[in-house]
Order: structure tokens, then sequence, then C-alpha cells
């Protein structure tokens, strides 16, 4: 192989690579844009009472192609609320992507904040009903 063609080879992956990392950050601020709609949105959202279903832990092992591994820790909250005189399920904690955490700790922290049975405030969007949150924030920031 000549090393005009290497070149040439090493550009087109490098470029394939460039690509695809530029679409994940598209993805990335696509999502932020989508929460902090949601969120403005939620300023006028009615409330209603709700119930948690299920509040836990769920482990979650991933390992690369060398067999290092890391362990996140996801924080599992379902509820039940009602809508409308109609029942909805929702899992969602807050706007944004769901945050998974490295220290078991920091999850455990989420889910003592809505232990099994307990009664909560809900929001949803009147619009679309099964759409709550139990915090009207993205992730971990909230603007007033």
């Amino acid at each position: 192989m000549r090393s005009d063609q290497f070149f040439l080879i090493i550009a087109i992956f490098a470029a394939i690579g460039f690509l695809l990392f530029l679409g994940h950050i598209i993805n990335v601020i696509r999502g932020f844009n989508h929460g902090r709609k949601q969120y403005d949105a939620s300023r006028t959202w009615p409330t209603t009472k709700g119930q948690i279903l299920k509040s836990e832990v769920n482990t979650d092992h991933d390992y690369g192609p060398e067999g290092h591994g890391i362990t996140t820790y996801d924080p599992v909250i379902k509820f039940h609320y009602k809508a409308f005189g109609q029942d909805y399920e929702s899992d969602r904690i807050s706007f944004g992507f769901k945050r998974s955490y490295i220290d078991r700790s920091d999850a455990e922290q989420i889910i003592q904040k809505y232990p099994k049975d307990a009664a909560v405030t809900v929001y949803y969007d009147p619009d679309k009903p099964a759409e709550a949150v139990l915090e009207r924030k993205i992730g971990s920031k909230t603007w007033d």
C-alpha cells in the first residue's frame, strides 16, 4: 500500500470518528434543550397527588473489551397518579436524561426522598397527562 493511500484511509476514519462525536454532542444538546422546554412549560402544569409504587437502586455492570469494568447505580422510582379521572404511572423524577451514579450512596439519596408507598406531589402536562415528573428541574439544576 502506498503512503498516500494509507493517509487517505486514516483521514477517512478520522472524519468518520469526528462525525460520530459531533452527532453525539448534537444529541446531548438537543436532549438538554428538550428538557429545558419541558421545564419552562411545567411552570404552569397542574399538580395532583401520587403514590410511590417502586423505589430501588438498580446495579449495572459494564465491561470493556479488556475485561475492565465499571459499575453504575441507577435510582428507579415508579409512581402512580390520577389526572382528569384517569390512572397513570411514570418513572420520571425530573426532566432531561436519566442519571446513573458511580457511587451507590448517591443513588440511594435519590430513592430515600421517595420511599415506597409515600405520598408525593406530581406535576403533569395537562395536554399530555401521561407525561409527569416529581421534580420540576433538569437533572440536578433548577432555574427560577
